[in-house]
């Protein structure tokens, strides 16, 4: 329902269908991190943004994720360094990314193309 609410633009409901999701790491970050965005509610990503980069500490935390959360934010660098190490240890759901919208904001980088590649998917067009 969050994801039907966000492309209708309704971007309260869609927080509060993804506020209610039970916590599940990073994938729940970083789609909520993507609600908040939308919204216009950079402070609150970044808090979530900042919770992921100190769980690497203490436990492993999923790049691919990570990497979509960094590149909705626009650390686009940060980003594709992210997706790159997802890539090399195929870590789900980096195979995906065309289908997520969290990662349509670094989709028109150049390197975007050569990451697809790395995984033999077909490129995009620019």
């Amino acid at each position: 329902m969050a994801w039907i609410c966000l492309q209708k633009k309704q971007y309260r409901q869609a927080i509060e269908f993804h506020e209610r999701l039970p916590e599940k790491g990073s994938q729940w970050k970083a789609i909520l991190g993507y609600t908040y965005i939308k919204a216009g509610q950079r402070e609150k990503v970044l808090a979530l943004w900042h919770e992921l980069e100190e769980l690497p500490k203490r436990q492993w935390v999923n790049s691919c994720y990570r990497g979509m959360m960094a590149g909705y934010l626009g650390f686009t660098d940060k980003a594709f360094e992210l997706l790159n190490d997802a890539c090399k240890n195929k870590t789900y759901p980096t195979t995906y990314i065309n289908f997520y919208p969290c990662s349509e904001d670094f989709r028109n980088d150049l390197r975007y193309n050569i990451f697809l590649r790395k995984m033999k998917l077909p490129r995009r067009k620019i």
